[in-house]
């Protein structure tokens, strides 16, 4: 049986005037697409009220849940259109409605001075599509042609699935729950945007809560407070960081992803010994900065501990990010699980941490030999069905071995990164921790990605038979 829902959408007249080729106004496309979406997608029936009815609901009632959707655009620069829209909000207001929830969706860009107040604190739904190139907003008829509606429809069932949400039964959890299921996804250029939106749809996919889930207002120490008290609900923080730096600026002439990643940075080093906030700097590949600001901005970022504390700074293509996003959201074991590295056993061999992705038994062993036999003790990774007994043992491992050694078998590299940010981890637990080397052998790359992770790591390229040739410059620089 389908869900019902009422639905009162505001908007001001010349917001539907007919767009050129299409015949129909945004408006009224807007509503044919939602109404598709809610009933194909989510089963839910609507029913749409006309705004001047919405009021004399407060007195006869209605049968169904309600939701208003307002439909914002550049006409809210006009005093007289803005005040129209604020006294219309303001009689909803004092109507005493109970609605379920009020959306607020920008046709095209308005300035947060021209916003009317009492939707200043709910979400934005940006339906508009920004061209990548200019950063400018394209004109509402070009966001609906061929090449762009994909763009615009993936937007509406994102504001189609907040809808199923609003009206579903919300269930409880206690905090440090929440706190687990919580991601801080920070504000990005406008040529990151659609990764930043793919990226916080496949959190909500998987049943994250996306933080900030409304827009920042105020002064630098307003916004500096609601950043903070935001981060301190996620487990993780992601910033990512294109070309160009985030459109919204702060007194100090800073942006909003500049403050959310010092603030993050500096949460972490708050938080660092609970081993409960995680963070990912994420950089694409081939990144060209267009302009001198963004270029040192990236530089101090790589070189600056107050601006990547605590975060794996990654550069790799976009679906790979959002993987690695997702195995980081598991739950690992906090600090007080963490098993503390045993006394020595007098033993006077040092002892390398052989991880392979999907290698062979044989090639496992193979290697192992060759190792012993070069007077070294092995360790493996164990496999447990107990997950975070087998996490406290292998940072147990890491934190003894004198060396680690990686066999990468596949193509791709999300395992490695994430093998590799475990042995930076350690250090957490143990500053002095060092180690005399860490080396890939690699049957799939020739060199190296460009990514600082992988800045101290002795590439092995094995074509072949895995031999003690091919592991001489491991061995030499472990002796």
């Amino acid at each position: 049986m389908s869900k019902q829902l009422g639905i009162c959408l505001y908007f001001l007249g010349e917001d539907n005037q007919p767009l050129t080729g299409i015949q129909k106004g945004w408006v009224s496309v807007f509503k044919e697409y939602l109404m598709y979406v809610l009933a194909e997608q989510k089963g839910i029936e609507i029913s749409f009220i006309e705004s001047s009815d919405l009021i004399q609901l407060a007195q006869t009632g209605f049968d169904r849940p309600l939701l208003m959707i307002t439909i914002l655009s550049s006409l809210m620069e006009q005093p007289e259109k803005r005040a129209q829209a604020e006294q219309f909000l303001t009689d909803v207001q004092a109507a005493g409605l109970s609605l379920q929830g009020v959306c607020k969706v920008f046709k095209e860009p308005v300035a947060s001075t021209t916003e009317p107040v009492l939707l200043q604190s709910h979400k934005p739904y940006l339906l508009y599509t920004i061209d990548r190139q200019t950063g400018l907003p394209l004109t509402p008829d070009s966001q609906l042609a061929y090449e762009y509606i994909s763009g615009f429809l993936f937007k509406l069932f994102d504001l189609a699935s907040d809808i199923e949400k609003a009206i579903g039964e919300q269930t409880e959890q206690d905090s440090t729950d929440e706190k687990l299921k919580s991601v801080y996804l920070a504000e990005s250029g406008y040529d990151l945007l659609p990764v930043r939106q793919s990226i916080e749809r496949e959190l909500l996919r998987h049943g994250y809560l996306v933080y900030p889930d409304k827009p920042y207002a105020g002064g630098l120490a307003d916004v500096s407070y609601t950043v903070l008290e935001d981060l301190k609900k996620c487990s993780l923080s992601i910033h990512l960081f294109g070309k160009n730096d985030s459109a919204t600026l702060l007194q100090n002439g800073n942006s909003v992803s500049v403050l959310e990643n010092e603030l993050a940075a500096r949460y972490f080093l708050e938080m660092k010994h609970s081993n409960t906030f995680k963070r990912i700097i994420w950089m694409p590949e081939g990144l060209k900065p267009a302009s001198e600001k963004q270029q040192f901005l990236l530089r101090d970022i790589q070189k600056q501990e107050r601006l990547h504390a605590g975060a794996d700074v990654i550069t790799c293509p976009v679906e790979e990010l959002k993987d690695i996003i997702i195995e980081k959201l598991r739950p690992e074991t906090s600090e007080e699980m963490f098993i503390q590295p045993a006394a020595t056993s007098g033993t006077s061999l040092k002892k390398v941490y052989l991880l392979s992705d999907f290698a062979h038994e044989e090639s496992i062993q193979g290697v192992k030999e060759l190792l012993q036999q070069s007077g070294l003790e092995v360790v493996l990774p164990q496999v447990l069905t107990d997950q975070k007994q087998m996490m406290g043992i292998h940072q147990q491992n890491l934190l003894q071995s004198d060396a680690i050694l990686f066999l990468h078998t596949h193509g791709h590299t999300h395992w490695l990164r994430s093998k590799i940010n475990d042995s930076l981890r350690v250090k957490g637990f143990n500053p002095s921790k060092k180690y005399a080397c860490k080396a890939i052998i690699s049957s799939q790359m020739g060199q190296l990605p460009n990514d600082p992770v992988f800045s101290d790591i002795l590439l092995l390229p094995s074509v072949g038979e895995i031999n003690m040739d091919l592991l001489s410059p491991f061995l030499h620089r472990l002796n």
